[in-house]
């Protein structure tokens, strides 16, 4: 055997070993879920752009792209609401999450009371004068002080649609 061939050979395995290493760790992640870690000041909003500065007006998804799970961030519940009706047809969300503007933390954005109270009182980061409880005490409490009212995840999702429209016109058909 000439000693190009053995280099060849010994090439051939090396570049082998190499594929194996770099693919061990991908057997062994487990797949994306929960929540998001949050770095505020560092993560930036999906939809606007803006840094997320301040952690108890935000939100997050977890969703497909391209067969591949991801978080993304919103600094404002409104910017989530607008992407959520808008649509995206290369993006499918999995998971959506609020932050509860008590604790802190986050919550599953089903299972959270939203208030949209006036954006003169409720100043969030894009004026949307959204926020997310996990319990009615505090849900109702905030909108007693914002002159708001308490919606489901879906009746939030509308009223922010129509608030949309009503400020800046119908949306425009996709077709």
């Amino acid at each position: 055997m000439s000693t190009l061939t053995r280099a060849a050979r010994g090439t051939k395995r090396v570049a082998l070993l190499i594929t194996l290493i770099l693919a061990l760790p991908a057997c062994n992640r487990s797949e994306l879920s929960g929540p998001p870690e949050l770095r505020l000041g560092r993560d930036q909003c999906l939809l606007c752009g803006m840094l997320i500065a301040e952690d108890r007006y935000c939100a997050a998804m977890l969703v497909d792209r391209a067969g591949q799970r991801e978080h993304v961030l919103f600094d404002d519940l409104g910017c989530l609401a607008d992407f959520e009706n808008d649509g995206t047809p290369d993006v499918t969300p999995i998971e959506r999450f609020a932050r509860d503007a008590d604790a802190r933390a986050w919550i599953v954005a089903a299972d959270a009371l939203y208030v949209l109270g006036s954006n003169q009182t409720l100043r969030t980061p894009m004026g949307s004068g959204l926020v997310a409880y996990r319990s009615r005490t505090g849900a109702e409490r905030s909108a007693q002080e914002h002159h708001g009212q308490v919606l489901s995840y879906d009746q939030m999702l509308v009223a922010r649609r129509d608030w949309m429209e009503e400020r800046y016109g119908p949306r425009p058909d996709p077709d």
